[in-house]
């Protein structure tokens, strides 16, 4: 059965899974840093683990070791468009995949509220790493 969820005017910048969680660990982070990392993360979870959103997750390190060309960068960019907006602070997002060397590199351009901003990692079977810096 889908879990009941409630509207709230704001997410205090941490997202729709944290947003109003009052008593959270002092030095976590929040604001787009949190949402670039949200975004990170959903990019390496399989489609379907997510128990409360089985349509939630794209599992771009599926793609590593299997062929990578042109056509499947295009297909994975589009793919991690789509999951991108469903975030609820991502309000339009144009994403590219690359790949070289074994490591696949998105390039995004996200807008949230405040604006545009770039969002650039890698992700390898390691996981993903954040390539430059959030502000």
């Amino acid at each position: 059965p889908a879990l009941p969820r409630q509207a709230k005017p704001s997410d205090d910048g941490k997202g729709q899974c944290l947003g109003g969680v009052q008593d959270m660990t002092p030095g976590m982070v929040n604001g787009r840093l949190a949402h670039a990392q949200a975004l990170m993360r959903m990019a390496i979870t399989p489609l379907g683990t997510n128990i409360c959103d089985p349509d939630y997750g794209y599992d771009l390190t599926a793609r590593l070791g299997g062929r990578v060309d042109s056509a499947s960068c295009a297909e994975d960019a589009a793919g991690l468009t789509g999951q991108f907006l469903r975030d609820d602070r991502t309000r339009d997002a144009q994403v590219a995949v690359s790949f070289a060397n074994d490591v696949l590199v998105v390039a995004a351009q996200i807008l949230d509220k405040q604006g545009p901003y770039p969002l650039t990692f890698s992700v390898s079977n390691a996981g993903a790493v954040l390539l430059a810096k959030v502000a």
